[in-house]
């Protein structure tokens, strides 16, 4: 992609010329105008989009995040295929590929984050559903096994539960001494577990690298990942979701996917987040303006959503600025939506951010909150 879409033009006019067909990895993590550019620069060729947009975690950034539905509105003809072949089982009764076409279906229809969890519980083996206790403690045996988080908070846990483990590899040394006699030697080295850090070109940023010593300088003793971190890859070995504090609906699925078989996956839960009668007043506003098609999407519990926007139209910071900067912008409610908990109300707000292809804004990782 970097290639194909910058700024290079020698080199992208050579993949213009020598391909006809054009197949995009990832895209869940583009914005619609990335893929507008794409199908701009290369109009004769035939695009092939793979990533589960709209189910994995969106692009994070001020532009709208590529869509079905936003590419749908660009009015190009295309063929829709929903098949998983991470999945080894072709059988499309496999377990895994069961749970992960249901958490689809559920998500079209607007499920919360805690109600897509609930059905994953139900779906995994008996005794995949653990605590974070559990894994440290007993379960996390193979330094290739993978526990992925949604915050940091959580991330840092593992991490420093798990570095004090010592993951051993034991290298054997055969000696032939002078009277014939052949001596072994043993050299236990500890293993360790590294995430190559932004800024790194070789290995390139996100590499996770097993071994003694660090790949590159740029890198850190990582023993978890966030989701969004993990997304793109995949694994045989166990995989340990930290459904805690999951905010965004795309956690589960995006989490869930990354597994090739159903007997691979556990849920860590904890304590439920505490409901307040707060989120009982939730609503879900878009702020729009006659003289642009972009809208700013967001949530409040505030009972009179004009003297809500009056704080958007004092507050130059927030994203909403590049609708109202656009003149004659107006605030109106889209959706009321009693629930219990914020991470609830995000969840509604994430599912109308996703269902708005022209929203400025999407709902940002907040690692820092605690609920």
């Amino acid at each position: 992609m970097a290639v194909a879409l910058g700024k290079n033009e020698d080199k992208w006019r050579v993949i213009e010329r020598s391909s006809a067909v054009l197949a995009w990895d990832e895209v869940s993590q583009w914005s619609m105008a990335a893929c507008q550019q794409a199908l701009k620069r290369f109009p004769h060729h035939l695009h092939i989009f793979c990533g589960d947009p709209g189910y994995q975690l969106p692009y994070i950034g001020e532009e709208a995040p590529f869509t079905i539905a936003g590419f749908q509105a660009l009015g190009y003809d295309y063929t829709r295929y929903d098949w998983s072949y991470r999945i080894t089982n072709p059988s499309p009764y496999d377990p895994l590929r069961v749970l992960c076409n249901s958490l689809r279906s559920m998500m079209d229809q607007g499920a919360t984050t805690e109600v897509l969890l609930e059905h994953v519980a139900k779906s995994l083996l008996p005794g995949h559903v653990l605590t974070a206790q559990d894994v440290v403690e007993s379960r996390y045996q193979d330094i290739e096994e993978t526990v992925l988080c949604s915050t940091n908070l959580h991330l840092q846990e593992y991490n420093s539960a798990l570095k004090e483990r010592q993951w051993v590899v034991v290298k054997l040394r055969c000696n032939v001494g002078s009277n014939g006699l052949v001596g072994v030697t043993t050299n236990p080295t500890r293993k360790r577990k590294f995430r190559v850090l932004e800024g790194s070109k070789d290995p390139p940023n996100g590499t996770i690298s097993i071994g003694a010593e660090p790949p590159c300088p740029k890198s850190e003793e990582r023993y978890a990942s966030t989701v969004h971190d993990y997304q793109g890859r995949d694994t045989d070995k166990p995989i340990y979701i930290d459904s805690r504090q999951m905010f965004a609906r795309e956690h589960p699925y995006t989490a869930v996917s990354r597994a090739k078989a159903i007997d691979q996956l556990y849920l860590v839960v904890g304590t439920p987040e505490p409901p307040s009668t707060k989120y009982q007043r939730t609503k879900i506003y878009r702020i729009r303006s006659p003289h642009t098609d972009r809208v700013y999407v967001g949530l409040t519990t505030n009972e009179n959503l004009e003297s809500y926007f009056k704080g958007h139209l004092k507050d130059r910071k927030r994203t909403s600025r590049h609708v109202i900067d656009s003149g004659d912008a107006f605030i109106e409610l889209l959706d009321e939506w009693p629930c219990a908990t914020r991470t609830e109300a995000e969840a509604r707000e994430q599912f109308w951010i996703t269902s708005n292809p022209t929203a400025v804004n999407v709902l940002k990782p907040k690692a820092h909150r605690s609920y």
